[in-house]
C-alpha cells in the first residue's frame, strides 16, 4: 500500500496556533496530528508515502527524519500548489505511482478500520464518506445506490445525505492532464468523474472513530475532550511513538 499525505498547507484556519509550527505538527495526546497519520498506515501495513511540504516545512521534515516504520519521501513545493497540483508534482518529485490512498493530517482515524479489505473492489476515484450532519457547511454528495453495496456512485448534490472525510483512494492516471508544479485542484476532477452517468466516482462509508482537527474550534474542542480517544488506541499510539521518538 502507498500514500500520499497533503501537508503543505499554511493552516490560516488555525490562526494563531500555526505563526510558527505548522499544522501537521499541532499535538493531540501529546503526539502531532502528523504521527496519527502515519501510525495509521502503519496499522494498514503501507510501505511508502509521500508528503508533500511548503510552510514550515523543514520542521516537517526534521520530526520525519527518523521516521523507522516504512519510506517516506519529500514532495517540496517552492509555492502551493493546491490538492491536484501537490500530488501531481509529488508523482513527479517521489516514487509514489500507480494507485494509493490520500489523506489529510487534520483528520484522526481509527488504525483499526481496515483499507486492505476494500483496496480489491475499488476501480476508480473513490471517497471515504460519513453521514453529513444536519447543517453542516461542508460539501455534499449522496447516491442513489442502496445501502448494503460497500462501494457506491455518488454525485455532488449540495444537501446531500453524505459528507467526505478526508480520505480518498486515487490513480496516477487521474492527473495525467494536470502538469507538475501548477495549481491545481483535485475537487475539479472529482466533479468530472461524477457528472459521467453512470457516475465515475465511487465511495464508501467509513465507519471507525473519526475525528476531525481542521479547524481551530475543532482542534481546541478535541484537546480538551482527549478522553474520547479508545484507550487501546492511546497504548498503541504510545508504543508506536515508543520505537520512533523513544517516548
Amino acid at each position: 500500500m502507498k500514500a500520499m499525505i497533503l501537508a503543505a498547507g499554511l493552516g490560516t484556519r488555525m490562526e494563531e496556533l500555526t505563526r510558527s509550527t505548522p499544522k501537521p505538527l499541532l499535538p493531540i495526546l501529546g503526539i502531532p496530528l502528523l504521527a496519527h497519520t502515519l501510525f495509521f498506515l502503519w496499522k494498514q501495513n503501507c510501505s511508502f508515502a509521500a508528503i508533500n511540504v511548503h510552510y514550515l516545512g523543514e520542521q516537517i521534515e526534521e520530526f520525519i527524519r527518523d521516521f523507522p516504520y516504512f519510506e517516506i519521501q519529500f514532495s517540496r513545493e517552492d509555492a502551493l500548489l493546491g490538492t491536484g497540483g501537490g500530488i501531481r508534482t509529488a508523482l513527479e518529485q517521489t516514487a509514489l505511482a500507480g494507485q494509493f490512498w490520500v489523506m489529510n493530517p487534520d483528520c484522526i482515524y481509527d488504525p483499526d478500520f481496515s483499507l486492505g479489505r476494500l483496496e480489491p473492489k475499488l476501480n476508480s476515484t473513490t471517497l471515504a464518506f460519513r453521514p453529513r450532519s444536519p447543517g453542516s457547511l461542508e460539501t455534499g454528495f449522496d447516491s442513489a445506490s442502496s445501502a448494503e453495496e460497500q462501494v457506491f456512485p455518488v454525485h455532488f448534490l449540495e444537501k446531500g445525505t453524505l459528507q467526505y472525510c478526508g480520505l480518498s483512494f486515487q490513480y496516477a492516471s487521474d492527473f495525467s492532464n494536470l502538469l507538475p508544479h501548477i495549481p491545481a485542484n483535485v475537487v475539479d476532477g472529482w466533479r468530472t468523474k461524477a457528472s459521467k452517468d453512470p457516475s465515475d466516482l465511487f465511495g464508501f462509508l467509513y465507519d471507525g472513530f473519526y475525528f476531525d482537527a481542521g479547524r481551530k474550534q475543532d482542534y481546541l474542542n478535541l484537546v480538551e475532550r482527549e478522553k474520547l480517544f479508545p484507550l487501546t488506541y492511546k497504548a498503541e499510539l504510545a508504543e508506536f511513538m515508543k520505537r520512533w521518538k523513544g517516548i
